[in-house]
């Protein structure tokens, strides 16, 4: 079960149905979260403004600013993000933080940011700073913003920062329909101790692509906090994109995001760039250790197939996910859990499935309305799953529906819901407060504009720090449990 301890944040308030309202926050509830980051004694710290001079440009230290995101001294910030990662040593910790609200436009991936931190408590960082206004925008054209190109960096972090693909977004002036479609952070090789935190990252083929090379391969990744919206590609037959994907990975959490609309994109004529199977907003390979990997607290809406594809199990707690095709799947046919691994899939809701290609269109789609998929073999090889108090409910769409799609029946379930979704697994009682809510109905709930095109707005504009209680997975998740008393 998720407690308030989970969030990383002091004294959560779960409210439910409650009357507060958008905007409002429950007593002793926290309206930000400060990051936690801290640079070492010796570490150079570079500012950069699109208002700053490379020429006059230069690194200071915590002793000179004693708040780094905030600095309490006047500092000489350099204009471009280049100058300022040429004074980035490698090893030592250093930082380089963009100002909140300035804006570049950069021709070329960042090669600067290719170093090791000093420890995993003092990794080398690029960041944001200043006290208010949107996250430092990064566009770029058709290029990784970081490419690690098969190479081992440890102590790696990235903090704050709005990455846009400009040209690859439709509604764009500058759009290009050729343009290939690259990752934005491809951390392919490996690394210890890699962060990804607090930022937006849209229009890329794939947001974070962390995936085992050649010798190397990922541990301890984190990934929270971000917003990972409209990844895209024109499918050709062998590639894929999702908003984050992960392969090879020793000890990966992925938790607190929200996940938007990724593996597709109707705003592009080209039925290639339409929903089909290969593309989620999460996909997490079965090489990754199942054992120390947690999926939880996201919101994952209108996937091209699957919100979360947890191919090697894990702990897969609290996650919010709708309009998605297929909504949870854990394991992989063919791939058995790995021994050891105790999957456990608790408190999850999943609404309004969707069909993914109505028409037919497309033959690269799939028929499947599922809300919880386990595969057939997954405890073949010794794992286990188990799926505790998941609510399924009030599909939008009928096609191959399945609610809770166990063929071999062998996971221990408990206390989960199925609600008009599945006619053989449907559940009714009437002592349910309103199981027939949908996300319309969450809105009206808390006082805001009943629509989705809103709801979604909200999650995809809260600024880096912020804390929207009412658009986080606990509390919607909160709300929909409570209409089946749960």
């Amino acid at each position: 079960m998720a407690t308030a301890n989970d969030l990383n944040i002091s004294t959560w308030t779960v409210q439910g149905s409650s009357p507060i309202r958008d905007g409002e926050f429950a007593s002793g509830e926290r309206t930000s979260f400060p990051p936690s980051y801290l640079p070492a004694a010796t570490s150079r710290i570079m500012y950069v403004s699109d208002s700053g001079n490379d020429g006059t440009g230069a690194y200071t230290d915590l002793a000179t600013v004693v708040t780094p995101f905030e600095p309490q001294a006047a500092v000489n910030e350099y204009a471009t993000i280049e100058a300022a990662l040429t004074q980035a040593r490698d090893g030592q910790g250093d930082w380089v933080l963009l100002k909140r609200g300035d804006s570049w436009t950069i021709t070329a991936s960042l090669s600067g940011a290719l170093l090791n931190g000093l420890s995993s408590t003092n990794t080398f960082l690029l960041g944001c700073y200043g006290s208010s206004g949107a996250r430092p925008l990064v566009q770029i054209d058709d290029l990784p913003v970081v490419n690690f190109n098969g190479n081992n960096y440890n102590y790696w972090t990235c903090y704050g920062v709005e990455f846009y693909a400009y040209t690859r977004d439709p509604n764009n002036v500058s759009y290009d329909n050729g343009a290939s479609g690259p990752d934005c952070l491809r951390l392919v090789g490996g690394g210890d101790y890699l962060t990804v935190d607090d930022c937006k990252i849209g229009f890329f083929s794939e947001s974070i692509n962390v995936d085992a090379f050649d010798i190397y391969n990922a541990s301890n990744v984190t990934i929270k906090n971000n917003i990972l919206h409209n990844s895209w590609q024109l499918y050709d037959g062998a590639s894929y994109c999702s908003g984050v994907f992960c392969e090879g990975v020793v000890g990966l959490t992925v938790e607190d995001n929200v996940f938007y609309n990724n593996g597709w994109n109707a705003d592009v004529p080209e039925v290639q760039a339409h929903r089909y199977t290969r593309n989620h907003n999460i996909y997490i390979q079965h090489t990754c250790d199942g054992t120390d990997l947690s999926v939880q607290r996201n919101i994952s809406l209108d996937a091209s197939s699957h919100g979360l594809y947890v191919r090697p199990g894990g702990q897969v707690i609290d996650n919010f996910v709708a309009r998605c095709p297929v909504g949870i799947e854990i394991g992989y046919d063919g791939f058995p859990l790995a021994s050891g691994v105790n999957a456990l899939g608790e408190d999850n809701v999943v609404i309004e499935g969707v069909d993914m290609d109505l028409l037919d269109a497309n033959p690269q789609t799939s028929g499947s309305i599922w809300g919880i998929n386990i595969p057939i073999d997954a405890e073949n090889n010794g794992g286990t799953v188990t799926l505790t108090t998941n609510v399924v409910a009030n599909r939008i769409d009928s096609d191959v529906d399945r609610g809770i799609n166990d063929p071999s029946d062998i996971a221990t379930k408990t206390g989960n819901v199925v609600y008009e979704w599945w006619a053989s697994q449907d559940q009714t009682d009437v002592s349910w407060p309103h199981p027939d809510s949908v996300i319309t109905d969450y809105m009206t709930s808390i006082g805001a504009t009943a629509t989705y095109t809103y709801f979604v707005s909200e999650l995809l504009t809260r600024e880096v720090g912020e804390i929207k209680p009412l658009y986080q997975a606990p509390r919607i998740n909160s709300y929909f449990r409570a209409g089946f008393n749960l």
